[in-house]
């Protein structure tokens, strides 16, 4: 029996559905359920039964639950005490990321670390995903945070299996266009990819070669004056500086208008491509078998904190993570 099990006993009581329970502790369903099969077959009896009303506690797991709080409860105070005893202490933290996610999600992760573990300094070092996967074991980096097309998630979940690193998904992001105000795409309620094909599409390199982006025609395409049509890029400001100024239509995860002063002014729109059947999956990768210390167990806790808030705003198509296959 372990902590975290009794704490995802305790999240599908009070959620009253597996898969509730599970966005909310940032894993799959089927692990979730594995999880709780494996606690059950550990007690020898059933914690939850399914009925109309969702998931609901069985007599004997009512019994469990209530110990689990109290249990949970004494760790949570353990922890308190820990994070007290650390908070002053002096340390450096790094992390991996992908470019596309450093304007936001590890902006907002460092502000609320500063208030836990004001004497922490983190160095996110940005990179791209198949270089993270490999380096990672070389690097004094504890996590990486990756975003992976669904297309392409098989592929990489073998290369991260073949680097002994585990991956675990955060949330998935829907795909859209970000248009100049002032252009003609900018009145549409939604484009398409057709829209797309004459236009100059700006985005991510590493973006546009781990999603689907890669295998659509307007990715391929020549203007006929030669001009380039494609602007591949590793930089957030220089994208959002380049659709601000009408040269392209951005093609990114939704997630790209937080924080985006260009879109909170006005200036860019954020419009969705109807017929892009795309997401985009976010995750932390790690080695296997490593233990966080108290620093970097608060990092990853503040990260999934930012990452639930936008989640619960709705306003950035933030979509179920696709099951593995």
């Amino acid at each position: 029996m372990r902590i975290e099990q009794l704490r995802y006993i305790l999240t599908v009581y009070e959620e009253k559905s597996i898969s509730r329970a599970a966005k909310k502790l940032f894993m799959s369903q089927p692990s979730l359920s594995n999880a709780i099969s494996s606690l059950e077959k550990e007690l020898g009896a059933s914690l939850f039964e399914r009925g109309r009303d969702g998931v609901t506690a069985t007599e004997f797991g009512m019994q469990i639950i209530q110990k689990a709080r109290k249990v949970l409860g004494e760790v949570d105070d353990i922890m308190a005490i820990s994070y007290n005893e650390v908070a002053n202490q002096v340390a450096t933290l790094q992390v991996l990321c992908v470019p596309l996610f450093c304007n936001w999600l590890i902006i907002e992760t460092m502000f609320e670390m500063k208030k836990r573990f004001p004497k922490i300094d983190l160095v996110v070092v940005e990179q791209k995903n198949i270089d993270m996967i490999n380096g990672l074991a070389d690097t004094s980096a504890f996590v990486g945070i990756l975003g992976i097309g669904v297309k392409y998630r098989e592929t990489y979940e073998q290369h991260m299996k073949d680097a002994d690193l585990h991956f675990t998904p955060l949330f998935a992001n829907g795909i859209c266009a970000f248009v100049n105000k002032n252009h003609a795409l900018a009145d549409k309620e939604y484009i398409t990819l057709k829209d797309l094909e004459k236009e100059t599409i700006i985005t991510y390199d590493d973006f546009r070669y781990n999603t689907v982006l890669n295998g659509n025609s307007f990715a391929n395409i020549s203007h006929p004056d030669g001009s380039q049509s494609i602007y591949l890029l590793n930089d957030s400001e220089n994208i959002k500086n380049l659709v601000a100024s009408n040269h392209g239509i951005a093609v990114l995860p939704n997630s790209f208008a937080i924080n985006n002063v260009f879109v909170q002014m006005g200036l860019v729109k954020v419009r969705q491509i109807a017929d892009l059947n795309e997401s985009l999956i976010v995750g932390v990768i790690s080695r296997k078998g490593r233990e966080y210390s108290i620093p970097e167990c608060g990092f990853l806790d503040c990260m999934k904190k930012i990452a639930r808030k936008y989640k619960h705003t709705n306003l950035y198509q933030f979509v179920p993570v696709p099951e593995a296959r």
